[in-house]
């Protein structure tokens, strides 16, 4: 018992360890720090618009309580199960509860504070729009315990899945009661709220008397380990170049379905082309994380030059990305030995490339449209401005490519 509390102790430190790297190495840079800094200021002003700009009206509780209910209702129990330990920690599975306690104490603590920190976020709106001080710090408290109890389900769940109990219907449950909880937490009506705790109570008893906890799902920890791993990276790598981590591989079986249904067989590379760029995560991220992060600077900074600005900008950010989608690095050998020219290879790239830049132009104007910042002929010139930018970097790059020796061939 000693020894895995131990091991899982050595993990959570050498986690914590890389982590700090990594966000040092994030902050030292010169770019992202200023980034960072001119989205804050962005926020802010955004925020404080918001509060004074919208009508009395605006259901402002009901915001607050749908942020609430996904932040409470998301938590994950992470269990620091990696796929050795199905072959290692299996034989002293009578132990693991210790781990499993530990584990648990760890996933309330980064729950809570992520808690914490999205309720320091919403004290402005729930304090001009809602409520009173100390109603805010009653449900605070109430949603600070809301928040252990969603955690506990979710290790309920894990176990209740060995067992072939209903997942979508215990989803509903979780969802259903914190939905109702929050409310109540956010309109604290005394008599009605303590009535309102018998909910989580009743179902907590019931969870208890039907789970078997002593066997640990073992294949469903390992996964989620994975994914939690993988997600962080992911957005690590929005910073900062990681080596040696190989990026998840998606399904993404109906958008696949969809590219084969407007691909055709006289271009079987066009095919493996949007396969491999919709599949991987990294060169699939990187359309939508260009168009979060220029929606992002048009709604904080409400100016019309930065319309102006930024998109064209993200346009060329893009671009200039998509020929990684063609280097030999991303392709296994059998690829690479399959008889194409290098001229076939950069038509495939340009096609898909020149549509992902006219359905990127067309996503950057609808926010400076909707925020008012741009009239409707200066968005279509802002349009043309964007697709003729994207269509000359891609010609540049076609040329380039083509005279690349590190085009896959």
């Amino acid at each position: 018992m000693k020894q895995n509390k131990s091991l899982l102790q050595h993990r959570i430190h050498t986690t914590w360890t890389k982590a700090t790297r990594i966000i040092t190495l994030i902050a030292s840079g010169g770019g992202t720090p200023l980034v960072l800094g001119i989205l804050l200021v962005g926020f802010y002003v955004a925020y404080q618009t918001l509060l004074t700009g919208l009508p009395a009206n605006f259901p402002f509780d009901w915001v607050v309580w749908g942020i609430l209910t996904y932040i409470l209702s998301s938590v994950e129990f992470r269990p620091w199960i990696e796929k050795a330990d199905l072959v290692f920690l299996l034989p002293l599975e009578h132990t693991m509860p210790a781990w499993r306690k530990t584990a648990f104490l760890y996933s309330a603590g980064m729950a809570m504070l992520r808690l914490i920190i999205v309720l320091f976020l919403l004290y402005p709106l729930y304090r001009v729009r809602i409520g009173t001080s100390l109603e805010w710090w009653t449900a605070i408290g109430m949603l600070l315990s809301l928040q252990i109890w969603t955690l506990w389900v979710r290790v309920m769940e894990d176990h209740r899945r060995l067992q072939g109990f209903s997942h979508i219907l215990d989803q509903i449950c979780l969802w259903g009661i914190t939905a109702f909880l929050v409310f109540w937490s956010l309109h604290p009506y005394q008599i009605y709220t303590l009535l309102a705790l018998l909910f989580p109570i009743v179902h907590s008893i019931w969870l208890y008397k039907t789970t078997k906890t002593s066997q640990m799902p073992w294949m469903i920890w390992q996964k989620r380990e994975s994914i939690i791993r993988h997600r962080w990276q992911s957005l690590a790598s929005w910073f900062v170049e990681l080596r040696g981590v190989e990026p998840p591989i998606k399904k993404r079986t109906w958008l696949i379905a969809i590219i084969k249904r407007f691909t055709t067989q006289k271009e079987p590379f066009i095919y493996l082309y949007w396969r491999t760029l919709i599949r991987r995560s990294d060169l699939f991220a990187s359309f939508y994380r260009i168009w979060i992060w220029a929606t992002l600077f048009v709604v904080s900074l409400p100016y019309t030059w930065v319309s102006w600005t930024i998109t064209p900008l993200a346009i060329c950010l893009f671009v200039l990305q998509m020929p990684r989608l063609i280097t030999q690095q991303t392709y296994p050998l059998w690829v690479k030995l399959y008889p194409i020219s290098a001229g076939r290879a950069v038509y495939s790239w340009a096609t898909i490339t020149r549509t992902l830049t006219f359905l990127l132009g067309f996503l950057l104007i609808i926010m400076p449209l909707v925020m008012q910042r741009v009239s409707y002929m200066e968005a279509m010139i802002l349009l043309l401005i964007n697709w003729a930018i994207g269509l000359l970097i891609v010609g540049w790059n076609k040329r380039k490519l083509f005279h690349s020796n590190q085009v896959n061939r």
